[in-house]
């Protein structure tokens, strides 16, 4: 078990760091959407034909 932890730690590190990253996004997406406003763009959600509200 340690053997495979010293092989693969590199792999280890970038695999949780990128996971931290995408959980991060999805929080904040998440918190955006809560708040009412648009994910990917500035405009006003309520003029907006893609809106799903």
């Amino acid at each position: 078990m340690i053997r495979f932890l010293t092989v693969h730690f590199g792999t280890i590190i970038i695999s949780l760091l990128l996971m931290t990253a995408v959980i991060s996004i999805l929080i904040n997406i998440t918190k955006e959407k809560r708040k009412g406003k648009c994910i990917g763009c500035d405009c006003d959600c309520k003029k907006c034909p893609s809106s799903y509200r």
